[in-house]
């Protein structure tokens, strides 16, 4: 099964940018490998989708693509006939039909992957021993956001407020302020040692969410590198291949 770091490093590949030593060994790899072959046919339709305007082109590419008949060894120079292995398969459906769906499917992919990756986060019932919640962790709990917002200071050090303040206004639909409590998150982590940090993993999902919401790919990109990247990230199980190739084409139509 490929490693799905292959996504990005196809991207640069089409893009030029990689050394001529990576584009050598992608290139050998190329050749040996049918499945990298096929994702390097999926990707390069997936460009090539954003840039044309019409549904019709849009389905006839698809067609070409994905269709084999018994004309297709006649029309070699026509038709790019390359084999969807199992693996593939499921991936292969899924985008073609997000291709149909043409400039549409295109325009609402921030929103798609927004909706299916966010979790809303519910604080545990938890009591001190006097038998009493603190404040600012039932002010969230009872969906009182305002209230939370109020009683926390950004300058504060205490990092499950700053968690619950910037998830209050995350549930406002406040993604700039509530950026900037779960940066305030990481910035008082890194004055850690990384066994004492709280929030990190939280903060890097949600910071995504937000960035993503606002559509600052840019920084959305550099928090779902950190999920991606460790596969001992409290979130890097929730993100998948799909996920992975859908971001990628929101980059490219945030380039084109």
């Amino acid at each position: 099964m490929l490693d799905e770091k292959y996504i990005a490093l196809i991207d640069d590949y089409l893009d030029g940018i990689l050394s001529h030593k990576e584009n050598e060994k992608l290139e050998s790899e190329l050749e040996e490998n049918p499945e990298l072959q096929d994702l390097l046919a999926l990707i390069k339709l997936t460009r090539e989708s954003i840039k044309m305007s019409g549904q019709k082109e849009l389905v006839q590419k698809i067609h070409q693509e994905f269709t084999k008949d018994s004309d297709a060894e006649k029309n070699k120079e026509k038709i790019t006939n390359f084999r969807i292995s199992p693996w593939w398969l499921g991936i292969a459906a899924s985008l073609t039909l997000f291709i149909i769906f043409g400039n549409f499917w295109v325009m609402t992919q921030t929103e798609d992957l927004f909706e299916d990756k966010y979790i809303a986060y519910n604080l545990p019932t938890m009591r001190s021993a006097e038998g009493h919640d603190d404040k600012i962790s039932t002010l969230y709990r009872n969906d009182d956001f305002e209230e939370v917002i109020k009683n926390t200071n950004l300058d504060s050090d205490d990092t499950e407020a700053l968690f619950l303040a910037g998830m209050a206004h995350f549930k406002l639909e406040n993604y700039e302020e509530s950026a900037r409590y779960l940066k305030k998150i990481q910035q008082i982590n890194e004055t850690k040692t990384s066994d004492s940090t709280v929030f990190e993993d939280e903060s890097d999902y949600y910071l995504f969410l937000a960035n993503l919401k606002m559509n600052k790919l840019n920084e959305a990109d550099y928090y779902f590198s950190r999920i991606t990247s460790y596969s001992d990230h409290t979130y890097h199980g929730m993100i998948d291949i799909k996920d992975k190739l859908k971001f990628q084409i929101l980059k490219l139509k945030n380039k084109n």
